[in-house]
């Protein structure tokens, strides 16, 4: 499996009380992401998680909404859940599920050399 270039998303994670869930949007769990991207399940949480196509990240008490650049349905697209999960929701159960694994890598900066 080739790695994927890591998606650096500074757009912050909003807390909310109640948000809206978008119109097809893909109702999932951390185990269920890990097995459609392919990898291994090595910590699970039944907390639900909403993925759709788009950049919006919201944090509520009952579920997580994360919007990625692809469709969710895909493969890339579950790894770009469990990528926003990790590093800006900081969930525990996906961080564990992705980090150091191989399964993104950096990518080299655009500047030139004068």
């Amino acid at each position: 499996m080739k790695p994927l270039p890591m998606h650096f998303d500074w757009d912050p994670v909003v807390p909310a009380r109640a948000s809206k869930i978008p119109v097809g949007a893909l109702r999932t769990t951390v185990p269920s992401l890990c097995r459609r991207a392919g990898i291994p399940v090595l910590a699970t949480v039944d907390r639900p998680v909403y993925v759709y196509r788009g950049r919006k990240k919201i944090k509520t008490p009952a579920f997580d909404l994360v919007g990625v650049p692809v469709s969710p349905r895909s493969r890339e697209g579950a790894l770009r859940a469990l990528e926003k999960l990790a590093y800006s929701f900081f969930d525990h159960c996906a961080r564990y599920c992705v980090c150091e694994r191989g399964y993104f890598t950096a990518v080299p900066s655009r500047r030139t050399r004068r």
